[in-house]
């Protein structure tokens, strides 16, 4: 249920007298949420992992100091 369907309901439950009846919602005030698409998990868990990958080959492939350098350089960027 939307947010905004929620403080209808409650706002028509207090200008009522606030009965228990009035807090239940009719199926045509019912909100179909939609549902969200398994594609853009499947997005965002395969992006890091090429990342991941450069990170440690680039830790493998140069020493430390010029990593630091590296670094410092995209800092200034």
């Amino acid at each position: 249920m939307g947010l905004a369907k929620l403080a209808t309901v409650m706002r028509r439950q207090v200008a009522s007298g606030g009965t228990r009846k009035d807090l239940q919602i009719s199926p045509s005030e019912h909100v179909l949420e939609p549902k969200p698409n398994p594609l853009i998990y499947v997005r965002d868990r395969l992006l890091p992992a090429p990342l991941v990958k450069m990170a440690v080959a680039s830790s493998r492939l140069f020493p430390p100091a010029f990593r630091r350098l590296l670094g410092f350089v995209m800092l200034l960027r």
